[in-house]
């Protein structure tokens, strides 16, 4: 009996001794997802095909078919994508944002949001031809009154003071970090602005530039859907 005693004891000290060492091991560490890469979510297919190089431009196939002959630059296949996508009730809609449009506007628009931002698409476009006939070195970085109208309505007055305040610092005259594109859906019932994301699309080995990751997390701090599309190249 003591000698089965004593086998016991040892096997319970053994199994204790394991256990511990186990606990003492520690847990690899999982990594952050880049949420910039991956939210908010598009629904249109980031696999492009047909590969070409004309001059200094990449371009690719339009549609997710590589037997498709339409091709266009990175940004031009996203916008695409965007507006032949079908939601009951909507229209998907958006525009490509150039580096300067934000200093375009409030060079257009040098008073407060507050007191233009509810005007209609009709005003809009009376204010903007004024400002191209400045022949001003921003006029041609303003969008149309169409997107100008949708940018409106997407942001909001407080929002807009804030974008329009920054990107009119003379700190920010040569940073070029605002996305490629300003994406969203007009609700058909309402005319209401919906499903906003501003989206800066890269190809497979185009870098990120700390002004483009700067200026997606300050659009993210003002409660706007910002984030980077990565494209991946298939052979078709």
């Amino acid at each position: 009996m003591s000698y089965l005693r004593s086998m016991v004891e040892r096997l319970l000290g053994a199994t204790s001794l394991t256990v511990e060492a186990k606990s003492e091991i520690p847990r690899p560490r999982k990594l952050k997802k880049d949420t910039a890469a991956t939210k908010p979510a598009l629904r249109v297919s980031h696999l492009v095909y047909g590969r070409e190089t004309r001059g200094q431009r990449v371009v690719y196939c339009k549609d997710p078919d590589p037997r498709c002959l339409n091709k266009a630059v990175s940004e031009a296949v996203v916008l695409h994508r965007w507006r032949h996508r079908k939601l009951t009730g909507h229209v998907f809609s958006g525009a490509r944002l150039l580096p300067h449009v934000w200093r375009a506007i409030a060079s257009a628009f040098p008073d407060k949001a507050e007191t233009w931002w509810m005007n209609d698409e009709k005003a809009i476009a009376e204010k903007i031809q004024s400002a191209r006939a400045t022949k001003s070195v921003l006029w041609s970085a303003l969008p149309t009154p169409k997107i100008f109208f949708a940018l409106c309505q997407a942001c909001g007055p407080e929002r807009l003071n804030k974008l329009l305040s920054r990107h009119s610092s003379p700190a920010r005259e040569k940073k070029f970090g605002t996305p490629d594109l300003f994406l969203f859906s007009v609700e058909l019932r309402t005319g209401r602005i919906s499903n906003v994301r501003f989206v800066e699309v890269k190809r497979p080995d185009e870098a990120v530039s700390p002004d483009q990751c700067e200026e997606l997390k300050f659009l993210e701090s003002l409660g706007l859907a910002a984030r980077i599309l990565r494209l991946q190249e298939r052979s078709g």
